[in-house]
């Protein structure tokens, strides 16, 4: 199904801390990631992820391979659009939010709106091949680069950005997408707050509704769950380029720092133990911070 227009403006800020090589976009697409200026790149130190000795990247082998994961998308063959008369054409080039367990993969069309289409309709796996034999860059992991640059850290009482460089260092991020006056947002901050910043992982809260960012973080604050926080102006955009569907609210997201989905869920009875697991086993450290064994690496 397709996602309102607003979550366009959701990648143009995604994309504002990401550099490749793709050909020129038209006028309409989405420009995910433009050139950042000299500041930007001064700001990173050197980012290197091609590996030309790897095995290539196939469609059963590309969630393992997710750090090749290109930035853009071009179409190969038309696809459907549940309810829209025109199929959307090849070669039509979008944003690569991630690629998911059932076989697609989830991409920004700009004004064509935000879907969920068969890898086999795409041409990730040759894009994610061209970043391993080094043909396409990478400056940062996807998903990290992407929401790192716009977020503030609460256990500051100003208002606080993290910058791209600490952005970018996090393994994983546990997202969660909350009205913060929901009275169930004390149990999560509860189950999550000892996993924040252990293991390379980091807690993100993305508020729903119009909330200052100095309310937001002061809220998180008195919940005793310093974490980091989305922008006000970007968190709901956010939520409906990164959150598929319209599930309901709070909901939980355990995801690397490429963009891949280790669980998800709709907070309810459970899913606080069910995210902690998770979060163990993906991320060991955080077991040992909180006091437990460390689960065994995965596979």
């Amino acid at each position: 199904m397709t996602t309102p227009l607003p979550t366009t403006l959701a990648i143009a800020a995604l994309a504002a801390s990401l550099v490749a090589t793709a050909p020129a976009a038209r006028a309409d697409e989405p420009s995910f990631p433009p050139a950042p200026g000299p500041e930007v790149q001064n700001a990173l130190p050197d980012y290197h992820v091609a590996d030309p000795s790897a095995p290539p990247v196939t469609a059963a082998t590309l969630l393992a391979n997710e750090r090749f994961w290109p930035y853009h998308v071009t179409l190969v063959e038309p696809v459907a659009v549940p309810g829209a008369a025109r199929a959307l054409p090849a070669s039509l080039r979008g944003v690569l939010i991630r690629a998911n367990a059932d076989g697609s993969v989830r991409v920004d069309f700009g004004r064509d709106g935000m879907l969920d289409v068969p890898l086999a309709a795409t041409d990730v796996v040759a894009g994610a091949n061209r970043t391993r034999e080094g043909e396409e860059l990478k400056i940062g992991p996807n998903l990290g680069h992407a929401i790192g640059p716009r977020l503030v850290d609460a256990k500051f009482e100003k208002v606080h950005a993290v910058v791209f460089s600490r952005a970018r260092e996090y393994r994983g991020f546990l997202t969660v997408f909350a009205d913060l006056a929901d009275e169930q947002l004390a149990a999560i901050a509860r189950a999550t707050a000892p996993l924040h910043e252990h293991g390379g992982l980091a807690v993100v809260v993305f508020p729903q509704g119009d909330v200052a960012d100095a309310v937001a973080t002061r809220k998180l604050r008195e919940l005793g769950w310093p974490v980091l926080s989305a922008l006000d102006r970007l968190s709901e955009m956010y939520t409906r380029t990164l959150v598929a569907g319209q599930p309901r609210l709070p909901y939980v997201m355990l995801q690397t720092n490429e963009g891949r989905v280790l669980y998800e869920a709709s907070w309810g009875p459970g899913v606080g133990e069910a995210l902690v697991a998770a979060a163990h086993e993906h991320f060991p450290a955080t077991a040992a911070a909180a006091g437990g064994e460390p689960a065994p690496a995965p596979q």
